[in-house]
């Protein structure tokens, strides 16, 4: 299981920097959402024509790239491809919550598991209070 930190999506800086950076246990890769951030933003083209992005780091190697850590898998072909396309606004969605609520990301079954797991219950509950019951009768209309 691999833990990610994310950078949280916020307007300008954060109200606490103690809070800027998030981890969650992820069980599919979200590096392409983060490598597309450029992207989405609508800041560049293609993500390596990006001078702050990870991707375009990679791509130049040497001191650029020292920050980073290296894959624990090969790199899938055609990658840069693959980050450039536009993502699935579902997927997003689903990525953007768990970076909000630490909630894990993966398929619902490793979710449920790991969420047992680790104790993380409040990361998929509603954080809302429970709604009052409509259709309870009062005492004197009983």
């Amino acid at each position: 299981m691999g833990v990610h930190d994310a950078r949280a999506a916020v307007a300008g800086p954060p109200r606490d920097r103690r809070r800027g950076y998030k981890s969650f246990p992820v069980q599919r890769a979200v590096l392409r959402y983060v490598e597309a951030n450029p992207v989405r933003a609508g800041l560049v083209a293609r993500a390596r024509d990006s001078p702050y992005a990870s991707l375009a780091a990679r791509r130049a190697g040497g001191d650029t790239a020292a920050w980073l850590a290296g894959w624990p898998v090969d790199e899938p072909s055609g990658w840069e491809a693959a980050v450039d396309r536009p993502q699935d606004d579902a997927a997003v969605a689903a990525i953007r919550a768990s970076v909000a609520r630490g909630r894990p990301f993966g398929t619902p079954a490793w979710v449920t598991r790991t969420v047992k797991t680790l104790g993380l219950q409040h990361t998929v509950r509603d954080p809302w209070r429970p709604r009052k019951p409509s259709a309870t009768p009062r005492r004197n209309e009983r």
